[in-house]
């Protein structure tokens, strides 16, 4: 019997588990508040139901960036035509959160938002930067999917002194094309260097070209609403 099975509902709590949460709170994805909900899920105040089980579902969550020096960290965050909905607005409320810790923890953070085109951010405090974060990622850039300008953007940032040794999280569905040889020689070369390529996928696919170029892999569990490490 799967633990996790929603048996029963026992009552209303707060948490981040997007297949329990009330309707009313999907009202704040509206376009010009939907950083609230990002806030809330980050947070794990959103409104959702508790279901009786024989255990509880809540699991103790890893660190995504644990075990290493702690030095910047770069985001790719996936906002094409094949993230609209559900997708999207995980990987936002993702990203919030890698956002948060990372600069809680005095860690420089670099943004890049892909479809088509990219769109990019650079941060440093939380305090002061927390009402660009929430507008950054309130826009949506939907169309196809190139995973490969936002790499150049972050191989442009890697041969940077300020960016050596970064953290590399790429946040997507991966529904994409083989990336060119080019930027897979780059990953590998920039891992040789002790740069970490991180990758959430959010969804079903499984991009094995991809998943075999990065160092640590997390999932998206749509049944519990946690993120899984993969490797």
């Amino acid at each position: 019997t799967d633990i996790n099975a929603k048996v029963d509902i026992n009552s209303i709590y707060a948490g981040n588990d997007l297949s329990c949460v009330l309707c009313h709170e999907f009202v704040l994805l509206h376009r010009d508040i939907d950083y609230l909900f990002y806030k809330k899920y980050t947070s794990g105040q959103l409104e959702q139901w508790l279901y009786r089980t024989g255990e509880s579902s809540l699991k103790k969550r890893e660190s995504v960036f644990s075990g290493k020096e702690k030095g910047p960290v770069i985001i790719c965050i996936d906002t094409s035509g094949s993230m609209v909905g559900s997708p999207e607005f995980v990987a936002k409320a993702a990203c919030y959160g890698v956002i948060h810790t990372a600069l809680q923890e005095k860690r420089e953070v670099f943004i890049t938002a892909f479809s088509i085109n990219i769109k990019c951010i650079e941060l440093i405090d939380w305090v002061k930067d927390k009402y660009k974060i929430e507008k950054f990622l309130s826009h949506s850039f939907y169309g196809g999917t190139r995973m490969d300008s936002a790499l150049r953007q972050t191989m442009d940032l890697l041969n940077m002194n300020c960016y050596k040794q970064a953290d590399v999280l790429l946040i997507s569905d991966f529904v994409m094309p083989r990336l060119p040889l080019k930027f897979v020689k780059d990953i590998k070369k920039y891992q040789e260097q002790k740069t970490v390529f991180h990758s959430l996928q959010i969804g079903g696919y499984v991009n094995y070209d991809i998943m075999q170029l990065m160092n640590k892999k997390w999932k998206y569990d749509e049944n519990s609403g946690d993120i899984i490490y993969i490797k």
